[in-house]
């Protein structure tokens, strides 16, 4: 009778835990979006969007067409412009791990109590992955072998011709509108 007991409590209690996940996993994007001044901006503006597939690919115009004074039957010029180019990223995941021991569970009986364990942890991981968040957005990507968020470090270099940013290697020739132009720290 007492392990059918422990059973009942023990499904209580992950239950309490699986909707207290349930219902606070909608917040983390906002969350880490305003706690950095970059992402509260991109998000104000429209620009943060979701994904879906392999890779995040953007099409970009990087070129224009010149317009042309002309009178009566004057030749236009016509070169041949690319106008169009993708670029390509690679998503990148993070995630704080948040582990409740059973004993922990047990020695936190009543729901009241359960809830404000799971909170602190939950809190303390939240906190864990603004930090994770506010220091991959200026880094250049490459910590945890190349697993971190790419951010400003790589997509404006200080070293204008190296590297590859968004699937377009800057040592090529036909990259220099990809270079930096203007770098003042």
């Amino acid at each position: 009778m007492a392990v059918l007991a422990n059973l009942q409590a023990d499904v209580h209690y992950h239950q309490v835990l699986s909707m207290a996940l349930e219902d606070r996993s909608s917040s983390y994007e906002d969350l880490v979006s305003n706690n950095n001044a970059m992402l509260a901006v991109l998000r104000r503006k429209g620009l943060w969007r979701t994904y879906s597939g392999p890779r995040i690919r953007q099409t970009l115009q990087i070129n224009k067409q010149d317009a042309q004074w002309y009178s009566g039957y004057d030749q236009l010029l016509n070169p041949a412009l690319d106008l169009f180019n993708d670029v390509f990223y690679s998503p990148k995941m993070v995630v704080v791990p948040v582990i409740l021991s059973m004993q922990e569970i047990l020695n936190n009986e009543g729901d009241a109590q359960i809830i404000d364990t799971l909170e602190a942890y939950m809190d303390a991981a939240e906190r864990s992955l603004e930090d994770t968040m506010d220091a991959a957005i200026y880094s250049n990507g490459t910590a945890f072998g190349g697993k971190q968020l790419t951010g400003l470090a790589a997509a404006i270099p200080i070293l204008v011709a190296t590297g590859t940013y968004a699937g377009i290697d800057r040592t090529q020739a036909n990259s220099a509108i990809w270079r930096t132009t203007t770098y003042d720290a």
